[in-house]
């Protein structure tokens, strides 16, 4: 066993050294993680600042994992061995996964995972706290992804653990399983990258390297004023002296092709200035400000492809599979339809895991994908003799050359022209599939620009001889002095594109046949001359030779740390997008790779910042990118001003807010065609908010996120009529819909998406803000969920996630809230209420009728309300027993002056009167005092009192017993509530009628009522 390859890091030492008492312990590091400054006096100091929050954060990820025990994926142990005499290493066989959705018995133990192992199946966590099971944690360090036998791993437990096992099978006696708590990897490699102790050589190197290197330029800048006036200053400077730099550096990018992808001003300044920088001695730090639908992922394309022509090595990284897949699809795009010879597909690779990646064999990606390219370069690179590209391209000028003599040595009884056709058929197929394969995988660069023109031209060659060699009268072709004629020496590579224009055109068999057959042989004498490839027999060395060769490189930024064990030409630049989304630690990973002297970061500080899970390393500044600390000291940016993706209306609230106006509608957002009207009616207009002020937030069982059911109804009833209209008119229309809580998206899509995912053009899309970050749909429906008394709208109130939520429309933004519960909050929700009502464009959900019939339907208040859903204790609702003695008839007029006077209007913690807004206020009487209000103004429109429920207890107030009277909400007593009353047991000919906004609640009768 190779016991230095499979030795703890730090980090994993550290959370074995954690017991469970430990984990549960949420102060446990608080007192040594410190705030991360926002400057640095050493390199030493800066590294050192990002210890204690990353153990911090690896502490409160394992508690988070823990807390949520019972939903953990586990599978069985079935076979064990000791492995170290002194350490707890041992060899484990697990079952195989179950394949039933339902079941979690799936894990599949991997590298640096953190397991736990226990005697009994995760039920709670309790099982641990109380001691009701045996367990022990354990780090995975190697599993069958390596070398090992499938369903076997390789595990170092915390501490020994008794497990008594069958002598001869070596099966375990007892029931053993492992808990999957979290993946270790990504900590593990930023751990390395930040140089900490005496395990990392490289911090000497660091400290002592130039000082005017990137990451010395990254920890040691410094505003050279204070870094709110810098940051004035830079805004003030900005368009003046980049105008003056920018006009100087076009002058660079010109030759570059980049006229063809029709570029802004201020994209192509930013790209020329990262172009300008390629030419200078020191290293740069540029940052590009891009807010969205700015052409963020345009403008990277357009500096790689800058790269490509100038033949500098570049790696770009985002933090995320999917931002890394936007940027390959656009660079391939852009190489398949603008290139004229001088960029290919061959001088990009993409890598990272498969799965993640969702690479397909057959689409595009594979094309780029390391994986799949080794693959298919693999026999190209074989170094047996039977096999490989160098056999078949020697056998194959053999055969050109000394057909004759072949043929006599080996004739196998066969005449010579079907030996000739044999052999040339199945040389020249196998050379044909090499040629192919290497046009279009191997890596390009000026030394090896002929070699490709080589092929190419060889593949028309064998093309050409190929069909004269299987003419079916081949005549003089086969006579042995044409086959033994000479060929010529003379080697001039520029003459051959000439001399193979002219046996195209050439209508002598003959002589076509003579110097195709010349000219082929001379090309492949020059390719085996000049094309050097590897020795390889397999494909982990095909992927590290295409790694040092090709000119870009693009992966996630964790998947980067790869690239250190590769030994390679150094790379030159580094771009990094959406650069606000990482944290600054996990920055190093890509920043200290060999040779990077430039790097340019592509972000927006005012979209969704890196997720951290504990509070503590957060209120250290933990979360914050190297984007985000450098802008804040007031670091120049290029900014991106030019916004092609939202309809005007959709854009002023965010541009004002958010980015001071500084960003511009393109001509495509602003021409008349931008306006769609998907829905007939004023609620759905370009930007709308729909006011559902009779919902209400209630938390998901098994979880602590919120939902709101009514919003729920609302919203599917949407999707239903949008794709009803998408059908009628034949178009294609997307859909997205965003909410802030998991819970409320798991309601929609359990309704929305299976339905409506397969359906022609088209598509609807259900996720959380963070699922949404970088995207973009034709018509994106908010659900805001919160609806409480307090005003309180959570994380709700985070700018950055309610900037993401705003800007991922392109023709339509339609919020769905409770407008009462978003304008008392007393946040950007606040704002956003008022901007709409000031803009006209707020409306509420009983302007459409339609859309309030569906929410408040007594069939969804029976089937989805609950108890706890009905009566909150944060929240009084009220219902009405009501009695009139008077016709329907009289009832409605009572009721419209009822309308006029203090009517309470169902929701009892607001004033009875709405503003003008159509909102409840704030303000207003106590309960009981609204409650005889009512009273008071029944009595004197000749109405008869009233039952009042409030939350659970039941009021009452004297009023003349009747015989006749009638409770319609009658069917559950003051301790238990039943399902609420439907529409027919309502005795419309004796009661007052309901008004159409007051959803159906739960009835309410007295204990001793009959």
């Amino acid at each position: 066993m190779n016991n230095g390859k499979l030795a703890l890091s730090y980090l994993d030492e550290q959370v074995l050294s954690w017991s469970v008492r430990d984990i549960f312990n949420k102060d446990l590091l608080r007192n040594k993680v410190k705030r991360i400054p926002d400057t640095f006096t050493s390199l030493e100091s800066y590294l050192n600042s990002f210890t204690w929050p990353l153990i911090e954060e690896v502490h409160a990820d394992i508690f988070s994992s823990l807390d949520d025990y019972a939903q953990a994926n586990f599978i069985k142990v079935t076979q064990v061995r000791n492995l170290d005499a002194k350490k707890p290493i041992l060899g484990f066989q697990v079952a195989k996964p179950v394949k039933d959705e339902k079941s979690k018995e799936t894990y599949v133990p991997a590298e640096h995972d953190i397991i736990l192992m226990t005697s009994q199946k995760p039920w709670h966590v309790s099982d641990l706290t109380q001691n009701k099971a045996s367990f022990v944690l354990g780090s995975v360090l190697e599993s069958e992804d390596g070398f090992l036998l499938p369903g076997w791993c390789v595990v170092q437990l915390s501490s020994t653990i008794p497990i008594e096992e069958d002598c001869h099978t070596k099966i375990p006696k007892g029931p053993f399983f492992f808990v999957f708590l979290i993946n270790m990897k990504t900590y593990n490699r930023i751990w390395r990258c930040i140089l900490l102790g005496q395990k990392n050589a490289n911090l000497d190197e660091l400290q002592n390297s130039n000082s005017s290197g990137p990451m010395n330029k990254v920890w040691q800048f410094k505003p050279r004023l204070h870094w709110s006036y810098a940051r004035k200053a830079v805004e003030a400077d900005r368009s003046s002296c980049f105008q003056v730099s920018h006009f100087s550096n076009r002058i660079l990018v010109d030759g570059l092709g980049l006229e063809k992808f029709n570029l802004n001003n201020s994209q192509l300044n930013a790209v020329a200035d990262c172009v300008a920088t390629m030419d200078n001695n020191s290293s740069s730090i540029k940052l590009l400000w891009g807010p969205p639908g700015t052409g963020k992922t345009k403008t990277i394309s357009s500096i790689l492809w800058a790269m490509l022509i100038k033949g500098r090595r570049t790696l770009a990284c985002a933090p995320t599979n999917t931002a890394v897949l936007e940027i390959v699809a656009r660079i391939a795009k852009l190489i398949v339809e603008s290139s004229d010879g001088s960029v290919f597909l061959n001088d990009i690779v993409l890598f990272g895991n498969k799965k993640n990646l969702k690479i397909d064999d057959g689409n595009y990606l594979s094309k780029v994908y390391l994986n799949s390219r080794a693959e298919r370069l693999l026999p190209c690179f074989m170094s047996k003799s039977n096999t490989g590209w160098r056999h078949c391209l020697c056998s194959f000028i053999d055969l050109l050359v000394n057909s004759v003599t072949m043929y006599q040595l080996n004739n196998e009884g066969k005449t010579f022209k079907q030996y000739l056709k044999h052999d040339y058929n199945k040389l020249s197929r196998n050379l044909r599939s090499y040629l192919t394969m290497l046009y279009n995988d191997h890596p390009r660069n000026l030394e090896t620009g002929q070699s490709f023109q080589c092929m190419l031209e060889v593949l028309e060659l064998i093309k050409i001889l190929h069909a004269l060699i299987n003419v079916s009268n081949g005549g003089d072709l086969w006579s042995n002095e044409l086959l033994e004629s000479t060929i010529e020496e003379e080697v001039n590579p520029e003459l051959w594109p000439s001399q193979l224009a002219s046996i195209r055109t050439n209508s002598c068999n003959k002589s076509k046949f003579v110097a195709a057959r010349s000219l082929c042989v001379q090309e492949l004498i020059y390719l085996r001359m000049n094309l050097e490839l590897p020795d390889c027999n397999n494909t982990r060395d095909v992927q590290l030779y295409l790694l040092s060769r090709t000119r870009c490189i693009i992966c996630t930024v964790c998947s980067s740390f790869r690239l250190y064990d590769v030994p390679m030409i150094p790379l030159e630049l580094l771009i990094i997008d959406e650069a606000a989304q990482l944290k600054e630690c996990e920055t190093l990973v890509p920043l200290q790779l060999p040779g990077i002297r430039h790097v340019v970061f592509i972000g927006d500080e005012y979209q969704l910042p890196a997720l951290v899970k504990s509070k503590i390393s957060d209120s250290a500044n933990f979360g914050r990118s190297v984007f985000e600390r450098l802008s804040s000291l007031g670091y120049s940016k290029h900014l991106l001003n030019i916004q092609y993706r939202m309809h005007p209306e959709i854009s002023k609230f965010p541009v004002g807010t958010f980015y001071g106006g500084k960003i511009y509608n393109g001509p495509n957002v602003s021409h008349k065609d931008c306006n769609k009207n998907y829905l007939a009616g004023k609620l759905f207009r370009s930007y709308s908010f729909i006011n559902i002020d009779g919902s209400h937030e209630t938390v998901e069982k098994h979880s602590r996120s919120l939902k709101n059911l009514i919003e729920v109804d609302a919203i599917v009833l949407l999707v239903q009529r949008l794709f009803k209209e998408t059908v009628y008119t034949g178009s294609k229309l997307s859909v997205g819909v965003v909410s802030p809580y998991n819970a409320q998206v798991r309601a929609i899509e359990e309704k929305v998406e299976k339905t409506y995912n397969s359906c022609g053009g088209f598509s609807v899309k259900v996720k959380s803000v963070d699922g949404f970050q970088g995207a973009e749909e034709d018509i994106i429906i908010i659900s805001t969920v919160r609806s409480n008394r307090a005003g309180s709208v959570g994380f709700l109130a985070n700018l950055q996630r309610t900037n993401v939520a705003l800007t991922r429309a392109m023709h339509c933004l339609w919020i769905v809230g409770n407008g009462t519960t978003l304008s008392n909050s007393n946040s950007i929700w606040q704002k956003i209420v008022e901007d709409t009502w000031d803009r006209g464009c707020f409306f509420n959900v009983k302007d459409d009728k339609e859309l309030l019939n569906a929410i408040f339907k007594p069939e969804y208040s029976t089937a989805a309300y609950s108890l706890h859903d009905l009566f909150d204790t944060s929240i009084y609702r009220t219902t009405f027993c009501v009695e009139s003695s008077t016709s329907s008839g009289a009832s409605q007029e009572a009721w419209q002056k009822a309308q006029n006077s203090s009517v309470i209007t169902g929701d009892l913690r607001r004033n009875s009167r709405l503003n003008e807004k159509g909102m409840h206020k704030q303000e207003g009487p106590s309960i009981p005092e609204q409650a005889k209000k009512y009273t008071r103004d029944r009595v004197e429109l000749g109405l008869r009192p009233c039952h009042l429920r409030i939350g659970h207890s039941m009021v009452f107030w004297d009023y003349p017993k009747h015989g006749t009277t009638q409770n319609i909400l009658s069917h559950a007593d003051t301790t238990r509530i039943r399902g609420p009353c439907r529409a027919h047991d309502v005795d419309t000919a004796s009661c007052m009628p309901r008004p159409a906004f007051w959803p159906m609640l739960g009835p309410a009768r007295h204990k001793n009522s009959t």
